[in-house]
């Protein structure tokens, strides 16, 4: 279990939640945006696409978009 915020959710725990509401697809984003820790703000994105498998989820059921890229959500969902 972790502490939860009402403010944030790191990688691990935004996996959790999507795995709480039973999601099909769970997408990480805003990291990188602020410094909130002392962590390389690089390394969320990796500890969500390598906690997948431990919260019931493929990788490529996990999206992360590069900085300034969009997609269509109607593509994500195929």
């Amino acid at each position: 279990m972790f502490d939860k915020s009402i403010y944030h959710a790191n990688p691990e725990e935004a996996l959790n939640i999507g795995q709480d509401l039973k999601s099909k697809k769970v997408i990480g984003m805003h990291w990188g945006t602020v410094i909130l820790s002392l962590e390389d703000p690089f390394e969320p994105p990796l500890r969500f696409k390598n906690s997948t498998n431990k919260y019931g989820y493929h990788k490529d059921d996990a999206v992360v978009f590069k900085i300034g890229e969009t997609q269509k959500l109607e593509d994500l969902l195929q």
